[in-house]
């Protein structure tokens, strides 16, 4: 049923359609590189939905000294380890980007108002807030249970495992008392 003040949307002709063919035939898009750089960055609003690590406001040194920080104090051993910090390191990096953006959020709606008021520049923002809201609580979901398994990862061993397994070999056939072995800490680079 049609009301009447709604109107009716008409599908292009053909002679539109041929001539719109024929424009996007001369349409080339971005030709230098600077060109092709600022393009990609055309549906970057907010930095919420952004594949990038980084966004070109964030500083790649704060990056690195995150990551330093973080193989610094879980020195990774295995390949599978030092996945699970990168994992932690990337959700840590959100989790600062979402606050800053939350913050900015709450910023320009106070500042855009004749009269700051929190309760209208939460009805205001409310949507864009609680997208953030999700997109915070994920990268904390994400960054516990890379942590989790990481611990988990490199728990020591069960002390009655580990006394089975030594009580399990054989003891030297000659007088020769076997070399003391040490353990070794390896830390893997990433």
């Amino acid at each position: 049923m049609l009301l009447s003040n709604q109107k009716i949307k008409a599908m292009a002709s053909p002679r539109q359609i041929a001539a719109n063919r024929q424009n996007a035939k001369k349409c080339r898009g971005p030709v230098t590189p600077a060109g092709k750089a600022r393009s990609s960055m055309n549906a970057l609003k907010t930095g919420i939905d952004a594949k990038s690590e980084l966004l070109p406001n964030e500083n790649p040194a704060e990056r690195a000294d995150l990551a330093a920080r973080f193989h610094l104090s879980h020195t990774p051993a295995t390949p599978e380890q030092c996945q699970l910090v990168n994992a932690m390191i990337h959700a840590e990096w959100l989790s600062r980007r979402y606050m800053r953006l939350e913050a900015n959020i709450w910023n320009e709606q106070l500042n855009n108002m004749d009269f700051p008021c929190l309760g209208a520049a939460y009805i205001a923002a409310s949507n864009i807030l609680d997208r953030v809201s999700r997109r915070q609580n994920a990268a904390h979901r994400d960054f516990r249970r890379a942590s989790d398994q990481f611990h988990a990862a490199t728990k020591p061993l069960n002390p009655k495992l580990v006394s089975f397994r030594i009580s399990a070999k054989p003891a030297p056939t000659s007088g020769t008392q076997p070399a003391p072995t040490r353990q070794v800490h390896h830390r893997m680079r990433c």
